[in-house]
């Protein structure tokens, strides 16, 4: 097998797509975000890079608290709606039936098969165009439907990733069990 060496890209690193919910003082805002990802269990910390000029910045860092909604691979247009247009001037508060947790700073997807409420922990300013955000994530939701002994079950979810080459793609088939697969080199 030859290798060649390719240009540094984020091209290798496909990404969950998720739907990041604040509330202004009069409505609430929902933003796409394919730069995301888990950093530790216990407590559940969620990581994610987002644009400091973002309309929803200042209110997630003001409220210190979000929501992130998993859609699922049939709320792929209104999901890219909300990634495409800007809350400063797109009122997206009623693309989607909107619903509160136990923190009413949160706003909640209902279409989505799984929400959470964060809390957000710490800012880290890149010094350049992002802030890092990390947050705990201390409520979760999930419709009925989709949960198989009481978990997500993802083939029923249909959750979705975003590649850099600017294509959203299914999630694939089940290939194994981890933490299973490997036993068999021992």
């Amino acid at each position: 097998m030859i290798k060649q060496k390719i240009t540094i890209s984020s091209n290798l690193f496909p990404s969950p797509v998720v739907l990041i919910g604040v509330k202004s003082e009069t409505k609430p805002n929902f933003f796409l975000v394919a730069d995301i990802m888990l950093s530790q269990y216990k407590p559940l910390l969620v990581l994610f890079s987002c644009y400091k000029k973002h309309y929803s910045t200042p209110i997630l860092i003001e409220n210190k608290c979000f929501s992130l909604n998993i859609p699922s691979e049939d709320m792929v247009a209104k999901a890219d709606y909300c990634g495409i247009g800007s809350g400063k001037n797109t009122d997206k508060s009623n693309v989607f039936s909107v619903f509160y947790g136990e923190n009413i700073k949160a706003p909640l997807i209902e279409e989505a098969p799984i929400n959470a409420v964060c809390e957000l922990r710490k800012t880290v300013d890149m010094n350049g165009t992002h802030y890092i955000f990390i947050a705990e994530i201390t409520e979760m939701y999930a419709e009925d439907e989709i949960l198989t002994k009481g978990r997500p079950d993802y083939q029923k979810v249909k959750p979705y990733i975003y590649t850099k080459d600017n294509t959203y793609r299914q999630m694939g088939s089940i290939i194994g069990k981890a933490y299973k697969e490997g036993k068999v080199y021992k």
